[in-house]
């Protein structure tokens, strides 16, 4: 008989193949999400006699390229790609949390787990997110970790210009970036006690894309 482990590994390959396969199905747009840049999500058309599926695929732990409903979507397991056809449709995808997908928001590092590990009871989430209200051009953050994320350094520059502080020492800096702007790039260096975190993330408002790495060097200046 398999053991135990040798059982659970043919799932697992029993469904990444299935994964794989189904990727290559037509995808229904409507459902198409992207699951706070973890994953991306969606339902496949149903073609008689095959029933719609639904499937998932995680930016940390495949490589796969999308190009369908008007998005060119990639990962590499390290750095994650979305290129839409406009800045409306851009944001319309990655922003779930503004009705009127006026505000883009992300957590650029965060802290989570269980009050309970032993059970898996208590879970909680504590982020610092940053905020791009692109109405206003306002770029602003929260920190909702109660001050375990303070140490943690976020700095940006607008068109490949000179380093800036954003989030420094448990303060945030916000600023308001100009019109007819190329790209944002954010640099983050995690806290010791981030649980999750990336480490760039680039706005080209030039091309609609945004493109996230969960690894990367924090610039000199």
């Amino acid at each position: 008989m398999q053991s135990r482990r040798e059982m659970k590994r043919f799932c697992m390959l029993s469904l990444l193949a299935f994964a794989t396969s189904a990727a290559g199905q037509t995808a229904k747009c409507s459902t198409l999400d992207i699951g706070s840049f973890l994953f991306l999500s969606f339902d496949t058309v149903a073609t008689f006699p095959n029933p719609s599926e639904s499937i998932t695929r995680s930016f940390s732990q495949e490589s796969f390229n999308f190009n369908q409903c008007g998005y060119s979507i990639s990962s590499d397991k390290n750095k994650l790609s979305i290129k839409a056809k406009s800045l409306n449709d851009l944001f319309r995808l990655v922003n779930s949390r503004s009705p009127g997908y006026k505000i883009f928001s992300f957590a650029a590092a965060s802290i989570s787990g269980y009050k309970y590990p032993s059970i898996k009871e208590g879970f909680f989430y504590y982020p610092v997110n940053i905020n791009i209200d692109t109405t206003t051009r306002r770029v602003t953050g929260e920190d909702k970790s109660s001050g375990f994320l303070d140490d943690t350094s976020i700095g940006y520059k607008i068109n490949g210009g000179p380093l800036k502080p954003f989030y420094y020492e448990g303060r945030f800096q916000p600023f308001s970036y100009p019109s007819g702007i190329q790209n944002l790039n954010f640099y983050i260096l995690p806290s010791d006690f981030s649980t999750d975190s990336v480490q760039r993330i680039q706005v080209d408002f030039l091309n609609s894309a945004i493109s996230i790495w969960n690894m990367h060097s924090f610039p000199a200046k």
